[in-house]
């Protein structure tokens, strides 16, 4: 009776575990990797150093410090750099490990501009190329507005190349 039940039970697990065909291997490691974003590329390199080139033309490098859906922060001495993913052209060796975003709640360009904002400390703002530096003193759903020696200038986050915060406070971590 024992060699029954051992038969019965092999059977629902060949049954439960489908033979793995070979050939389907390949299209199965695109399957995945085609539903990785460069946020989970970023997410899995935090913690460690990347370099990347802004479409401004920009090269910054530093430690990746934290990654929202559509940003990375990286730490770079006594700065922080917030560079909007749109405005990334490329990043050097993200060899490591993904760690994807799903399922997890994570905090948009418009939310850690606010943050940054409610530090209120001086940013360097790289909007198109041009360098602006103020205080960020209100942020909208897709825009920001800049107080500057001269104006308080409104601008669009789509244009953002980067926010730079220098001598970063512990108000970054509130």
């Amino acid at each position: 009776m024992d060699d029954r039940w051992d038969r019965l039970f092999a059977d629902l697990e060949a049954l439960a575990t489908p033979a793995l065909d070979e050939d389907e291997i390949p299209d199965m490691v695109e399957a995945e990797r085609v539903a990785v974003a460069l946020a989970d590329r970023l997410a899995g390199a935090v913690g460690r150093h990347a370099d990347l080139l802004t479409r401004a033309g920009r090269r910054l490098g530093g430690t990746v410090q934290e990654v929202g859906p559509d940003w990375v922060a990286l730490a770079a001495a006594s700065s922080l750099h917030v560079v909007p993913l749109v405005a990334v052209r490329w990043v050097a060796a993200l060899d490591g490990p993904s760690r994807p975003s799903h399922g997890a709640v994570r905090a948009s360009l418009a939310a850690v501009v606010r943050r940054l904002a409610r530090t209120g400390l001086p940013v360097v703002a790289d909007v198109d190329g041009a360098v602006l530096r103020g205080t960020i003193v209100a942020v909208g759903a897709d825009h920001c507005d800049l107080a500057t020696e001269t104006a308080v200038l409104t601008v669009p986050l789509a244009v953002l190349d980067g926010l730079r915060v220098d001598a970063l406070s512990a108000g970054w971590d509130e």
